[in-house]
């Protein structure tokens, strides 16, 4: 079962956005509880899928190093499948299902922008249901922070 966050799980998850490799004891000594209660509640939360502790690597200094958005224009009765095949991608980092500028998005990280538009070209607009998709390859990143991400 899925709870939402108290105050303290908050400031947990605070704690560890400042520095994800601080210690169980110096968290809990800066927060005035248990160096217990903050394991147990870094347990419980990441039980809970309500964070991930992972190492976050820069994009730039990968040899895939091509990151894009890629928006899909899709037959609404086929939304869920066309996101499904999507997710089944290495290259493919992110799908949500959106309202407005397009019915999908999915953030893309290939190796040159020739990968990229075999991708949106061969694959991805072949689909069943996809009525037509464009990329925005980014050019530059200004900021990013990781505080944003949601686990699905």
């Amino acid at each position: 079962m899925t709870r939402s966050l108290d105050p303290l799980d908050r400031d947990i998850i605070a704690s560890l956005w400042a520095d994800a490799r601080r210690s169980n004891g110096s968290i809990a000594a800066e927060l005035g509880v248990s160096e217990a209660t903050v394991r147990a509640r870094i347990k419980r939360l990441r039980e809970e899928r309500a964070i991930q502790i992972k190492a976050v690597t820069n994009i730039e200094l990968l040899q895939r190093s091509v990151f894009a958005f890629v928006w899909v224009d899709a037959d609404r009765r086929e939304l869920e499948s066309i996101a499904s095949r999507l997710v089944e991608r290495s290259e493919i980092v992110y799908v949500a299902t959106t309202l407005g500028r397009g019915d999908l998005l999915a953030m893309a990280l290939v190796a040159d922008p020739d990968e990229l538009s075999h991708l949106v070209d061969a694959y991805i607009c072949q689909l069943p249901g996809v009525r037509g998709a464009r990329s925005q390859q980014v050019r530059r990143t200004l900021k990013n922070d990781y505080r944003w991400a949601r686990l699905v």
